[in-house]
């Protein structure tokens, strides 16, 4: 069995993205972590997490960095919902054609109601239909909608990781 090679950090793109300076691909940034939009602006909302430490994979994260990750999530999601609306908020994790762990916030907006749901399925499967039609172009949102989404999340991602401090 061949082994892939894996990327250096030299090339890694999430490296590159997370230790970039704080502009308007970054919204929110720390010494454990980076957030960004997703690269491809498909949605409103579609957010990525990755530690800014290069870790191929999920489990070798270590447990302080699992826990910033996890608390991030949890703090992007209520913002996702509070702020935008979003009435499921999905999380997912490749790491395969970037091999650094990176975590994709993919939120269910109002508006996103008829993109090939089936009554009865899991939200697995909802999760699933929901990234293959925003990357099919069936679904998502104006770059205008895009942009305002982006400029709330900004605004509110500080106060929302600050609300997340208080409670540990």
């Amino acid at each position: 069995m061949k082994i892939a090679k894996t990327e250096s950090k030299s090339v890694c793109l999430q490296c590159k993205l997370s230790g970039r300076k704080p502009g308007a691909a970054i919204l929110y940034r720390d010494e454990h972590l980076t957030v960004s939009p997703y690269a491809k602006k498909l949605s409103p909302g579609f957010l990525v997490i990755t530690p800014r430490r290069h870790v191929e994979d999920i489990d070798l994260l270590d447990a302080g960095e699992r826990e910033k990750l996890f608390s991030a999530a949890c703090a992007f999601s209520s913002l996702l919902k509070e702020k935008l609306g979003a009435e499921r908020v999905y999380w997912t994790v490749f790491c395969e054609s970037s091999r650094h762990v990176h975590l994709w916030i993919l939120p269910r907006l109002p508006g996103m109601k008829n993109w090939g749901m089936r009554p009865g399925k899991t939200d697995h499967c909802h999760a699933h239909i929901l990234l293959h039609n925003l990357f099919e172009g069936k679904c998502g949102g104006a770059k205008k909608d895009i942009d305002a989404a982006i400029a709330i999340i900004r605004k509110f991602a500080p106060r929302y990781m600050q609300k997340l401090r208080k409670r540990d």
